[in-house]
């Protein structure tokens, strides 16, 4: 089988728990929360194992919040290959109005990166992927990570022939869908975004 190794550079603790209303001003009295690794890429490699594959995730992880994320990893058995992160990593809070059944979903920005952080994110990646590989970049990217980021990743697994594939939204895949060289193996979006893209639609 083809190695495949997901990226993700922004991984998140997700909580959900519900509330018998979701009202402002109130103190809400909640449900024990769950706790779930979250994450584009992370989510990539637990279909990828449901699906009796493997896949190995790289995954930038700081604080106590990343220690109970690699925990929840490592429940799943996903191999993962660490970076560690500028700060600590984020959580993100869904609470289900019992009465409504309509969720309130909150999402965290993550850390601050720098341009160090990111040249060492792409080395690590690069020294982690073997020839012919297959990466998967998926989901949001931290604040300070430039908007080429897909792109110098490309170049820098230029020389091992390996496949990338990107999914990733905003103003980092505007920059993709414009063009660019070299640009990703496979560069995906949903309908909602395809349509933003065309200027069809504004996406909230």
């Amino acid at each position: 089988m083809t190695d495949i190794l997901t990226v993700t550079l922004n991984p998140a603790l997700d909580l959900s728990t519900g509330a018998e209303r979701v009202v402002p001003g109130l103190k809400l009295r909640c449900e024990a929360a769950e706790a779930d690794p979250g994450g584009g890429g992370i989510n990539v490699a637990r279909v990828v194992a449901a699906l009796g594959g493997s896949a190995r995730a790289f995954v930038a992880l700081g604080g106590p919040t990343g220690m109970r994320l690699q925990d929840a990893l490592a429940e799943h058995r996903i191999p993962l290959v660490r970076m560690k992160a500028p700060g600590a990593t984020r959580e993100s809070l869904a609470v289900t109005d019992r009465g409504t059944g309509e969720q309130y979903r909150f999402v965290m920005p993550g850390p601050d990166w720098g341009e160090a952080h990111v040249a060492q994110a792409l080395s690590a990646i690069a020294g982690a992927v073997p020839e012919g590989g297959i990466v998967v970049l998926s989901g949001s990217q931290p604040p300070g990570v430039p908007v080429e980021f897909p792109t110098r990743l490309c170049e820098a697994l230029a020389g091992k022939g390996a496949k990338v594939i990107v999914d990733t939204s905003g103003p980092a895949l505007a920059y993709l869908a414009a063009g660019t060289d070299p640009a990703p193996f496979v560069l995906r979006m949903d309908s909602a975004e395809a349509e933003d893209l065309a200027g069809r639609i504004t996406t909230p």
